[in-house]
């Protein structure tokens, strides 16, 4: 029964996503620990729990047996029930636990249900055989001893390639479908030096089989998956050159090289901790209803490390949806700059001649990087705008939604992100150039795959609408002693780039490819293109690069070409950017604002490695309705930011960096009136709050919150409900502070946030993040939105080895409670309210 509740589904999941344990480097001994576990370690669990039971009495043994029963049976009857469509969580489990129940009843009465339960024992040694059999985890499992056949090549030329993640072409173009030389310099001086193949196109949208097509130069298959590994690539540029070549290979995701500089090995105790993690949090959404598998950490943003996505973040970014598959996303978002720049420092010149290959996941999302390589956004995981409501044989999906000015927004953050990269491609020239390899070298730069930015149409996988953002990516080969560029338009794909590089080298190819060198002008030009959307589509499209001209003409009309300035200006109100309030004409109104993270326009400092350009909020209308139109933010009293309203009083802008100067700031929003054939600002009142801190009660032993006018509040235990963590982010120097609360007596007025370091308060919010794992168990709560996520300034909280930091949840009658922790969460000091 216990192989049926958990393993069945856990293997028949995992079974299908093999890559899932390629991306985490599992070892063989993994997998069989893990089979072990499922499959025998925790039923031993169950059974010496009810011996335990049993020493103590024949009494106790039934009744844990037929609990176990009953908890079991729920468990496999609540995976049927959530597939029910629009009934409320907490109304499954309820009948999932009263089905258990019955038959339980049954099993106990009836000697034919505990004779069929035992003509199912087999399935405990079925159901983990088929997995570890399984076509695919078998590879990893019983890994063939692949003979690598290491060329012997006679080039000597240096050899330097990086693979660049989710960057479509556009993104680097101007109107003269030339790399923008002013917001992207480092990549216009590299296409005016190389061959630039600018009609090359990804074969797939996954990089699980794209890059493997870039290195092997074969083409991925409908219905014939292979795993990025050297057992189904054995030959790989990284075999052509090894036997020649030093390697000095950073992978991502893949293992196709015989030798990767990226690896990092990990005990098995270890590697074993984060799987069971994340396969616990796996479960977790594939057994629970929707609405309380809200709560628990998204599994559609990487390969591992779950839990270190809040499921706070996942509500921001636009909420969950029943969850089916296991998604090809980025493996690990963790300082890719730093990688990046790990790469660039690796590069030193032998006497043998080196193979450096990169496959950075820059400029994929998580979008968190400014031009200068500063972070800037509060929460750099959300995606505004984003939902994962489209579901295909193959999954949820992420969409973009019909709010068209989220949607541009996420394309402005992307674009930021392609500058910062274009800093880093510099980087990694200079450091060429400084040791005498940037002449002499072979020099390639592409992309596995490029992404879309349009309403209602798939984000990464490709569709036939959004296929010219997804397949179009740059590339570029500099020869060696390269000097004068070359626009080259034939009709490319990336499997042809390692026949390409071969050329270049004056090599042949030992195995058959499915590309060819994009030098060989005999070889007539293929008569359309072809990417693999998902695993089971193929796209077919025109090979001339005018397909590619819609996706670029929108573009430009969005954000412009050339100097930044204009590139925030997009919009009807573009032109008020750069104008100063009070000579555009300011009114006022009733209506109020609130600010995220105004602790961060104190004290701007631009040696950190963090500025808050990304200002989000909420309005506050009071009884009036949320207005619509169009939100003007001004920084220092001139307009830096014009954004579109949505309906639910949040707003999200983005400004230039150049707006903020060092110290003070002052950041204020307005309504954007037309009126009289001109424009007027209404300014919007920021939220005055009364500070407070917390004082001992003068006749008991207990504490209240004294106001700043000397009032005291009483701190009532229970009169809210919540629970806070926290995570310090020690690359940008933020802590962050999430989590839900809402009032017992009377939560349709909400609650107020306070947040204390020792006895001071450093921050007071509101909630407004929806959590239905919450609103799940009360449903009282339906119509709030009861989650909070603020980001606060490290330096904020001073020493932490002598912080106390506590939570507290003031209700609108006037008493206050504080929250519970999440313990082991927390990274510094906190106190929880039931210590002494």
């Amino acid at each position: 029964m216990f192989s049926i509740a958990l393993a069945q589904p856990l293997f028949s999941l995992l079974s299908r996503y093999a890559e899932f344990f390629v991306a985490r480097q599992t070892e063989p001994v993994d997998l069989i620990l893990l089979t072990l576990i499922v499959c025998l370690g925790l039923p031993l669990l169950l059974i010496l729990l009810e011996g335990l039971a049993g020493a103590m009495g024949t009494g106790f043994y039934k009744y844990a047996h037929m609990g176990l029963v009953t908890v079991l049976v729920a468990t496999i009857i609540l995976q049927l029930l959530k597939k029910i469509p629009g009934v409320p969580g907490i109304a499954l489990v309820i009948a999932a636990v009263l089905s258990a129940i019955m038959y339980s009843l049954a099993y106990v009465r009836f000697d034919l249900v505990r004779t069929y339960l035992t003509f199912l024992s087999p399935v405990i040694l079925l159901f983990p055989g088929l997995f570890l059999f399984n076509s695919e985890i078998s590879k990893i499992v019983f890994p063939e001893q692949v003979q690598l056949q290491l060329g012997n090549v006679e080039a000597e030329t240096p050899v330097v390639m990086v693979v660049l993640d989710e960057l479509p072409l556009t993104s680097l173009m101007d109107e003269q479908r030339q790399i923008d030389p002013i917001r992207f310099p480092n990549f216009s001086r590299l296409a005016s030096e190389s061959h630039w193949f600018r009609n090359a196109t990804t074969v797939s949208d996954s990089t699980l089989l794209s890059v493997p097509a870039i290195v092997s130069g074969l083409s991925p298959k409908l219905q014939e998956p292979r795993i990025p590994t050297t057992a189904d690539y054995p030959d790989t540029l990284f075999t052509l050159l090894g036997g020649s070549y030093r390697l000095e290979i950073f992978e991502n995701v893949t293992q196709l090289s015989p030798a990767s500089s990226a690896t990092v090995e990990q005990a098995v105790a270890q590697r074993m901790r984060s799987l069971l993690t994340d396969l616990t949090i796996v479960y977790g959404h594939m057994l629970l209803p929707i609405d309380l598998a809200s709560g628990l950490p998204p599994v559609n943003q990487s390969w591992n490390n779950f839990r270190l996505t809040t499921p706070e973040s996942a509500e921001i970014q636009g909420g969950t949806s029943d969850f089916q598959t296991l998604v090809d996303f980025l493996t690990d978002e963790d300082d890719r700059a730093g990688k990046f720049r790990e790469f660039i420092d690796s590069i030193q010149v032998s006497a043998q001649p080196t193979l450096f290959f990169l496959h950075s996941m820059l400029p994929h999302s998580p979008w968190q990087y400014l031009p200068s390589g500063r972070q800037y956004s509060l929460t750099p995981s959300s995606i505004p705008g984003m939902t994962t409501s489209f579901v295909d044989s193959e999954g949820n999906l992420p969409t973009w939604g019909n709010d068209a000015s989220l949607v541009n927004q996420g394309y402005q953050r992307h674009l930021l992100q392609v500058a910062f990269l274009d800093t880093l491609v510099g980087d990694l020239i200079d450091k060429l150039e400084e040791v005498g390899l940037y002449d002499r070298s072979l020099i390639v730069v592409t992309a596995d795959h490029g992404t879309s930015f349009r309403t209602n149409d798939l984000w990464r996988r490709a569709s036939e609408t959004n296929h010219p953002d997804i397949m179009w990516i740059p590339l570029f080969l500099k020869a060696p002693y390269q000097e004068e560029g070359v626009v080259n338009d034939r009709n490319v794909e990336t499997i042809d780039i390692l026949p390409t590089v071969a050329d270049a080298l004056g090599i042949e190819v030992p195995w058959e490819t499915d590309g060819r060198s994009a030098f060989d002008q005999t070889v007539p030009e293929r008569s359309a293109k072809t990417i693999l959307a998902g695993r089971t589509q193929e796209i077919v499209a025109n090979p001339n690069l005018n397909s590619h001209d819609e996706s670029l003409k929108r573009k430009l009309e969005l954000f412009g070409s050339g100097a930044w300035d204009s590139f925030f200006a997009s919009g009807p109100y573009g032109h008020l950017l750069g104008e100063r309030v009070n000579q555009i004409g300011v009114g006022e109104t009733d209506i109020g604002v609130e600010l995220d993270g105004e602790a961060f326009f104190a004290n701007v400092n631009f040696d950190s490695t963090f500025l808050l350009t990304h200002i989000t909020g909420h309005i506050l209308a009071g009884p009036r309705r949320y207005p619509s139109g169009h939100l003007a933010i001004a920084v220092n009293d001139t307009v830096q930011s014009v954004t579109e309203l949505a309906g639910s009083g949040d707003f999200s802008a983005l400004v230039a960096e150049s707006a903020f100067m060092p110290g003070q700031n002052d950041v204020e929003a307005f309504l954007v009136v037309d009126a009289g054939g001109g424009t007027r600002l209404e300014h919007l009142s920021k939220t005055s709050r009364p500070y407070y801190s917390i004082v001992p009660s003068r006749e008991e032993q207990t504490e209240s919150l004294q106001r700043s006018d000397g009032e005291r509040v009483p701190i009532v235990p229970g009169d809210a409900l919540g629970y806070s963590r926290a995570k310090i982010n020690e690359e940008t120097g933020t802590v962050s502070i999430t989590g839900w609360a809402a009032s017992v007596e009377q939560p349709q007025l909400g609650v107020t946030i306070l947040i204390f370091r020792n006895q001071d308060l450093v921050h007071t919010g509101t909630p407004r993040i929806s959590r239905r794992d919450v609103t799940a168990v009360y449903p009282e709560w339906d119509a709030l939105t009861p989650g909070f996520s603020f980001e606060l300034p490290l330096d904020s909280f001073g020493n932490l080895d002598q912080t106390e930091v506590r939570v507290f949840a003031l209700t609108s009658q006037g008493p206050v409670s504080e929250l519970g922790y999440i313990r082991d969460t927390w990274d510094f000091a906190i106190r929880s309210p039931t210590t002494d």
